[in-house]
């Protein structure tokens, strides 16, 4: 539950976001895993849903923004050591408690979130 984004690499774009790659890798560990976050309906949006659906993960609690694009963090190396800008004012910033996802809470074993998906209200 919370930031699924992009990095943006200097050797390419990859999924990205603590709580999206947690999932990922629990998923492949043969666990039900799901990805809630809100991304934008954009081009990265469709691919990050599309990767997801690739990897036979279900993309049911991912929302959609209208306004927000999907979130993207710059990657770069200094003097050998990755330093990374995120992107302020993103969909996943703006990830929208709902009935569903109250549901989707109380079926759950277990809830990972990172803490980039509580820097502003109302987290």
């Amino acid at each position: 539950m919370g930031e699924a984004l992009y990095d943006l690499l200097p050797a390419g774009s990859a999924l990205g976001g603590a709580p999206l790659n947690a999932a990922v890798q629990s998923h492949q560990l043969g666990n039900n895993a799901v990805v809630t976050s809100r991304i934008g309906r954009d081009a990265l949006g469709q691919a990050l849903l599309d990767d997801l659906a690739k990897r036979g993960m279900n993309t049911a609690f991912i929302q959609s923004d209208p306004d927000a694009p999907t979130g993207t963090v710059d990657v770069f190396l200094r003097d050998g050591e990755p330093e990374y800008d995120i992107i302020s004012g993103v969909a996943w910033d703006r990830l929208a408690w709902d009935e569903s996802l109250a549901g989707l809470v109380k079926r759950c074993d277990a809830v990972c979130f990172g803490t980039l998906g509580q820097r502003l209200e109302p987290a």
